[in-house]
């Protein structure tokens, strides 16, 4: 659905552009010393009180009203939806497989909880929630746990037909953050319910002491930084070592934060995650298990001899 949004001729609220996150265990060697340098310098090594959320295993997704009040429904990649069965008309019309216009008879059918959940009164006219959504019937379930795409959580804490975990408010009709955001998102936690789940996606961060993990990196010294840039045959040995350290370090420091007991609320929807995310200067990171990348590729891999 990359094109939905030519289909749509709405006006009134601004479809939401994609954040890209910075994947942390992918940051490249320069990369990841200036971002250690930068908590030496402003936070003396030392990360308290960060806005941190959990990397949820969902759908991604936006919901609100628009200025005169009408309730839309936005995928990641949709724009807004207003109208009934717009999701499959349009996969319909694109001549699209059995498998696709199920999916998008799923969201036609998310669309009306929005437009008739009772919650939705705590989203006043012209403001968009940023979330995460699992939709049960979209899931696989077994005796204890519930999969939306490759993790398995525990289906006791989420709600019987939907979860949903609100992240941010935005003005509708202009992108901008919403003045009123926090209201908001607490009466929208006050409208949870067994059926739909409005679950808080932020942790607390106490003291997470990093020093340890920055010291190695600042050992190295400017000749073995400067050899990350150097494409001489000469330097590949030097370049080649530090890589090696980088790489070392950034690994242990992702296992150590996402294992930090400083980190508190991981595991709210059960013991298993996908990871986590910070915001640092303006930037966010998002961290990973293993558990999680190795599940992913072997998703990969069983698609691809599919």
């Amino acid at each position: 659905m990359n094109d939905f949004k030519s289909y749509l001729l709405e006006t009134q609220v601004l479809a939401t552009k994609r954040t890209n996150m910075i994947h942390f265990q992918d940051m490249k060697p320069l990369e990841f010393i200036q971002f250690l340098k930068e908590i030496r310098t402003v936070m003396h090594g030392r990360m308290r009180g960060l806005k941190t959320v959990m990397k949820i295993d969902g759908l991604g997704a936006r919901f609100g009203k628009s200025e005169d009040g009408r309730v839309f429904f936005e995928g990641s990649r949709t724009g807004p939806v207003f109208d009934d069965k717009s999701f499959s008309n349009y996969a319909r019309a694109k001549g699209s497989n059995d498998e696709i216009i199920a999916r998008a008879e799923h969201y036609d059918n998310i669309l009306q909880v929005f437009k008739n959940g009772r919650f939705m009164k705590a989203v006043p006219a012209d403001r968009k929630v940023i979330c995460e959504v699992f939709y049960n019937p979209m899931a696989e379930e077994s005796e204890t746990g519930i999969t939306f795409v490759t993790i398995e959580y525990d289906k006791k804490v989420l709600g019987s037909l939907m979860s949903i975990m609100p992240y941010q408010v935005t003005v509708a009709s202009t992108g901008e953050r919403a003045w009123d955001e926090l209201s908001i998102l607490k009466h929208l936690y006050e409208e949870s319910t067994p059926e739909i789940r409005i679950i808080d996606p932020q942790l607390s961060m106490g003291l997470v002491d990093i020093n340890t993990f920055i010291d190695p990196i600042t050992a190295l010294g400017p000749k073995s930084i400067e050899a990350l840039s150097s494409r001489k045959a000469e330097d590949k040995p030097l370049r080649d070592n530090v890589i090696q350290v980088v790489n070392r370090v950034k690994g242990a420091l992702a296992d150590y934060l996402l294992d930090h007991p400083e980190i508190v609320g991981k595991f709210k929807l059960g013991p298993n995650i996908e990871g986590i995310v910070l915001h640092i200067h303006g930037k966010t990171y998002k961290i990973t298990t293993p558990e999680f990348k190795e599940a992913i590729r072997a998703k990969s891999e069983a698609y691809n001899v599919a």
